[in-house]
């Protein structure tokens, strides 16, 4: 098992099968729960059940990075709501840098761009999880705590990514600062 997570790498997980198993295993567990023979299934097979939530995980994940881009799409036009062509210019120009060093705020930003999508994709899979929670076969104040921490944690998770894609925008800015006065 080691080997399979390896092979992937750590960006795929945190951004694509995380958010994808939070999105599913509420109602994976709810379904496993209730059904009896699903039940003996899983508990006869567990690498196979482990492999099919596996891939169903990063299907959902895929899904939930779309949503997740159309959500970050949307941020950044609200934040650059008044001059919208100064968005594109920058980000155009900021995809035209080359340089022989990298300079560390690549790295940086590639942190940021990893802790955005994963904000986003788990944002994105908090709505699907709390549906999956309604599933379970217990108390309603049971289903109804575990869904309000889910749905705290979504909105978290969405104010972090508004100030990821701010935070974001001002360092592209602030290279492409330092980049035009290279070019100049």
């Amino acid at each position: 098992m080691k080997d399979f997570f390896a092979a992937f790498g750590f960006r795929p997980i945190a951004t694509l099968v995380l958010p994808g198993l939070i999105a599913l295993m509420p109602a994976a567990v709810a379904i496993i729960w209730t059904l009896a023979p699903l039940r003996a299934f899983v508990q006869a097979n567990h690498g196979e059940t482990i492999g099919a939530i596996i891939a169903l995980g990063i299907f959902c994940g895929l899904v939930l990075e779309d949503i997740g881009a159309r959500i970050e799409d949307r941020l950044f036009r609200k934040r650059f709501r008044d001059d919208k062509e100064a968005r594109a210019r920058d980000w155009y120009d900021y995809l035209r840098l080359a340089h022989n060093v990298e300079p560390v705020g690549f790295r940086y930003i590639g942190t940021l761009v990893l802790r955005l999508k994963f904000e986003l994709g788990c944002c994105s899979a908090t709505p699907f999880a709390v549906f999956g929670v309604w599933f379970w076969p217990t108390t309603y104040s049971w289903r109804a705590f575990t869904s309000g921490i889910m749905l705290a944690l979504g909105v978290y998770l969405y104010i972090e990514a508004r100030a990821s894609v701010g935070t974001l925008a001002d360092v592209r800015r602030e290279m492409l600062k330092g980049a035009k006065s290279l070019w100049s």
